[in-house]
């Protein structure tokens, strides 16, 4: 009996490192094809630009980015990605985009105050009119006297973007920042400054057309998003050309709410009177 249990032990044993071997080999398997994958990709995008004549330094800038890309990618999955959320259904992608995106959304006073009253509207614009984009280090979004081709308001979720209007001073915008709100209430609104990324960043893009649809019919008890707009448009034609700014600070941001939105306040969350850039 005594051996025949020794045996047993064995057995398993010996079936157990099988297992694991099996996993080990898969596992390096796996590993080897994606980075032969990536090689390859990469060999292709060096044949390209050698093919096209473009320069040494441009040539390394680009190929350095698209390996932060990738890097990027491995370690933040896009949703696209995703196969298996198609499945999921339409609800339950609603709460999952409100999840992980209203946090941010509401740093800014006035989501704050619309999720106050209610989350309906901030759900669908989570869900609908929002997505991610991962952007690396020194990427131009946008540049002084641009016109935006796709009107988006910005947030930062991870990283840290660099914004400069005259090209030397420059404000950084990190976890709790914003930018460019401005394109929600005018239709013909020009850039003012530049944006650039500091370091591998990733940003939650607001589109503004899809936000007008979506926030053109919504009715809260005590927010007149008519009268936020016009508030919002009266201070930036306040300012001369030299003020204007794709920015706003916090203070500024509250000042307007408090406006338009009987018995605000900022008690709700934490202690936020201040800058969104530093």
């Amino acid at each position: 009996k005594r051996g025949d249990l020794q045996y047993l032990h064995f057995f398993f044993a010996f079936f157990a490192v099988i297992a694991f071997a099996s996993e080990v080999t898969s596992s390096m398997t796996r590993l080897h094809i994606i980075t032969g994958q990536q090689g390859m990709h990469l060999r292709t995008l060096r044949k390209f630009l050698i093919h096209q004549g473009v320069s040494g330094s441009l040539s390394a800038r680009v190929q350095e980015n698209a390996i932060q890309a990738l890097r990027s990618h491995q370690q933040n999955v896009p949703e696209e990605d995703v196969q298996l959320l198609s499945l999921v259904s339409e609800p339950l992608r609603i709460e999952l985009h409100f999840a992980y995106l209203h946090p941010h959304l509401i740093q800014h006073p006035l989501f704050e105050a619309w999720l106050n009253e209610s989350d309906t509207l901030l759900r669908l614009l989570c869900h609908s009119a929002m997505k991610v984009m991962s952007v690396s280090a020194g990427d131009i979004l946008f540049s002084r006297g641009e016109v935006p081709l796709v009107p988006q308001m910005l947030f930062v979720l991870k990283g840290s973007l660099g914004y400069t209007r005259d090209g030397d001073e420059y404000e950084y915008l990190e976890g709790e920042g914003w930018i460019c709100e401005h394109v929600l209430w005018s239709a013909d609104w020009i850039y003012h400054g530049l944006l650039e990324a500091e370091g591998q960043s990733s940003i939650a893009c607001l589109n503004a057309e899809r936000f007008q649809q979506l926030s053109g019919d919504a009715r809260f008890p005590r927010i007149d998003l008519w009268e936020y707009a016009k508030e919002f448009l009266r201070w930036v034609n306040d300012m001369n050309d030299m003020q204007r700014s794709d920015l706003m600070s916090m203070e500024e941001a509250i000042s307007i709410v408090t406006k338009v939105v009987p018995g605000f306040g900022r008690h709700q969350s934490r202690n936020k009177l201040q800058s969104v850039f530093w």
